[in-house]
């Protein structure tokens, strides 16, 4: 089978664009004809083309014949649906939360259905969790979380339109589980996150370590280098299920840090980084929300067609400097490594982003440590190093970005007497009394004097320039 349906991109896929993707976890790929999940197959082979192969092992024929020659794509999106769930812990609440997001289309189908979504702690046995889904239940397009109240390993996701089980593995004996601490909420008490599904981790970035009924992960990273544990949690949820936990960071790897995370199954890995440049987004429900508009984004890697972004080639081109333009009017969403982004379109007045935006002016500004720093200037954009000095012009302007957002912009700083000129520049243009030039100005700008001498010269001089000049004299 060559092609297959992107859950995390939401867009069909050949195996071709798929094997380049650097780590692809469970449940990401699914056939376009009967909705099970199916796996990457020959990624690495000489003698095999690489392909997708259902989970049992076999190649489905009737899949293959619904999609008509080996090969094609027919349609946008696959046959059957099968939820995708996340799971978020919250310090706040102390509870672990499902979240399902569907379209208004799905709810549309499992309504008129009169579907139920389910979750079990064994195949067979009764749901403890039941959730019909219809417009009372879900929003098109809005995440909706529910506190899971039972333990298990695995746990059983269904749902009775089509009562196809799947495995979901939060938690596990002989290992701890991983959770990207949400950014913006990573030094407060009421800090979330989200369960990494991979079994890759990152350098400089923030977790939450969870272990049910044990404490040994502390007891094994305590004392590693390049680890920095910031908190301890030990608390009970699940109804008196007790969680062992961590918030730490990995600063850099180390051989005995790969081989500890190696025993549980783990790699660590140096992140990649994304920022989005323009226009200004503000962020909603885990999404970036923009006006229709190209996108410009900076990051470490390039973008893949149908690899790690949902866009064609002749929709991405290359700047320079890692800046990269994307024109596509649907949601974008891009996956690499650590970084996960997702823009959507929305119309929205600008001066709501302006509002929130600091406003610095000078003339000369060194970059100091800490956020992001890009030069916007008639050359393009440039990412500034720490400790550059950038001497600004009035057609240039840097931008501060923390956690991808735009936090300040910095401006050329007019002089008083650059902006003296602006404003008897203005008069000059717009305004034509005239009255009898019979004072002695004097400027330190040649741009005034040389009007002052023709003023001279002809005995007149511009009333509401004649009112600026009188004014500075003040």
């Amino acid at each position: 089978m060559d092609s297959a349906f992107d859950n995390l991109l939401q867009i069909p896929v050949t195996a071709k664009n798929a094997a380049n993707n650097n780590h692809n976890e469970a449940f990401r790929y699914e056939c376009l004809a009967c909705g099970e999940e199916v796996t990457l197959a020959a990624k690495d082979s000489y003698y095999m083309v690489t392909h997708f192969r259902h989970k049992s092992g076999n190649n489905d024929k009737s899949c293959e014949l619904y999609l008509g020659k080996y090969g094609a794509i027919r349609s946008k999106k696959r046959n059957n649906r099968q939820e995708r769930i996340e799971l978020y812990y919250s310090n706040f609440t102390k509870c672990f939360s499902i979240s399902l997001n569907f379209s208004e289309e799905e709810i549309i189908a499992y309504e008129e259905a009169n579907t139920t979504f389910e979750i079990r702690k064994q195949r067979n046995s009764v749901p403890f969790f039941e959730k019909r889904i219809n417009h009372q239940s879900f929003s098109a397009g809005v995440p909706e979380r529910f506190i899971l109240e039972q333990y298990a390993i695995p746990y059983f996701v269904s749902n009775t339109m089509n009562n196809q089980k799947r495995e979901y593995f939060f938690f596990y004996n002989t290992r701890p589980s991983f959770f990207k601490v949400l950014l913006d909420d990573e030094e407060g008490e009421g800090f979330s996150a989200k369960l990494i599904k991979s079994n890759v981790l990152y350098t400089k970035t923030t977790y939450f370590v969870a272990w049910p009924g044990r404490n040994t992960a502390e007891i094994k990273l305590r004392n590693l280098p390049g680890v920095e544990i910031k908190r301890r949690l030990d608390f009970k949820t699940f109804n008196n299920t007790r969680i062992w936990g961590l918030v730490l960071r990995f600063e850099e790897k180390s051989a005995l840090l790969e081989y500890e995370l190696k025993q549980w199954e783990y790699e660590l890995e140096a992140p990649e980084t994304i920022d989005l440049l323009w226009p200004p987004a503000y962020e909603e429900l885990e999404k970036y929300v923009v006006p229709k508009a190209p996108i410009y984004l900076y990051s470490t890697f390039r973008f893949r067609e149908l690899g790690n972004i949902n866009v064609f080639r002749n929709n991405i081109h290359e700047i320079s400097n890692g800046v990269t333009k994307i024109t596509h009017d649907e949601d974008i969403h891009i996956l690499e490594k650590n970084e996960e982004m997702t823009i959507v379109h929305s119309e929205y007045e600008s001066n709501y982003i302006d509002d929130m935006i600091d406003n610095q002016y000078c003339y000369k500004f060194s970059v100091p440590e800490g956020n992001d720093y890009f030069l916007f200037s008639y050359y393009g954009v440039e990412k500034l190093k720490v400790g550059q000095t950038v001497f600004l012009t009035p057609n240039s302007y840097i931008v501060e970005y923390r956690d991808r957002r735009i936090v300040r912009k910095i401006r050329f700083l007019l002089s008083e007497d650059e902006k003296l000129e602006q404003r008897i520049q203005e008069a000059l243009s717009n305004y034509w009394l005239t009255v009898t030039y019979d004072s002695n100005f004097k400027s330190d700008s040649n741009m005034i004097n040389n009007y002052l001498n023709e003023c001279k010269i002809s005995g007149m001089i511009n009333q509401a320039v004649y009112k600026m000049l009188k004014d500075e004299e003040k």
